[in-house]
């Protein structure tokens, strides 16, 4: 049987596929995320060269199998307790035991992880060091740009100056709201580096020592509680899918807190709290 398309259903298609083109740029706003693996634009566009050189006859795709659309990826429940782990070389800002511990997964690639952290500045500053903690897992989404600088900052973390080296790579980064890739770069590093009055010798070590497979494990550990992009926000192990805001991270560090504040009047101790509740998350999504 012969199908034709009409000049009518030609333009359809191509409505279909702007329409899917402007669906796809609205949810890539939300977070950064490593490319797909099904290049759905490409397919689209050999098949409607495809019918136009055919003089719009679907005779020719008749025998050929669609490709499976690809699964939606799972995400992490919103509210949903999980067990976030932290380890002794995590880098963190805040206090070492703190009422509330936020966990964040980003990068430096990210300009959406870069807006984030203007804000988190801001929330640390609201908080003294015994109500708030924040944790920096590395979730790597842009290798090419991303990976260099999260292992110059978990080195500059085994010399104490995890906050300053992490402050100073975002404004060189993202200082004027573009990515400044000379910045993340091993010659931008070590600018820090030397600025900070790091050991150069020691910040190359352990960037090519353990650094790498530190930053690989924090990958993989936040990838199995769900995380597929960046930033990912985790308050008391608990996933955060509010706005990214001061005000509205503020009054979510600020309800966690009220929990917990009730649980240390009942004779909790503080001391291996955050531990003791993410016990009771779950482990993957």
């Amino acid at each position: 049987m012969t199908i034709k398309l009409s000049r009518r259903n030609v333009s359809a298609l191509g409505i279909t596929r702007i329409s899917l083109a402007t669906t796809a740029l609205t949810f890539g706003l939300m977070a950064c995320q490593p490319n797909p693996k099904n290049d759905n634009d490409k397919q689209l566009a050999e098949l409607s060269a495809k019918l136009d050189k055919l003089d719009h006859k679907l005779d020719a795709l008749a025998g050929q199998a669609r490709a499976p659309a690809q699964a939606a990826p799972k995400r992490p429940t919103p509210g949903q307790l999980y067990n976030v782990a932290l380890a002794p070389t995590d880098a963190y800002r805040g206090g070492a035991k703190a009422k509330v511990t936020v966990v964040l997964a980003s990068e430096f690639a990210c300009p959406y992880c870069s807006q984030l952290a203007l804000e988190v500045d801001k929330l640390l500053g609201a908080f003294p060091d015994e109500d708030l903690k924040v944790v920096a897992k590395d979730f790597v989404v842009h290798p090419d740009v991303a990976t260099l600088p999260a292992h110059a900052v978990c080195a500059a973390n085994r010399q104490g100056k995890y906050g300053e080296f992490e402050q100073a790579l975002w404004k060189g980064a993202w200082g004027d709201k573009r990515l400044n890739r000379e910045a993340l770069s091993q010659k931008g590093l070590d600018t820090i580096a030397s600025e900070l009055g790091l050991d150069l010798a020691r910040f190359h070590k352990d960037m090519e020592g353990d650094c790498p497979a530190q930053v690989a494990k924090s990958h993989r550990e936040m990838a199995m509680l769900g995380v597929n992009g960046t930033p990912a926000v985790y308050i008391n192990g608990s996933y955060y899918a509010g706005a990214r805001s001061f005000e509205a991270l503020k009054a979510a560090v600020e309800a966690e807190r009220s929990k917990v504040d009730e649980q240390l009047a009942k004779g909790v101790a503080l001391d291996g709290y955050y531990e003791s509740l993410i016990a009771k998350g779950k482990k993957t999504i």
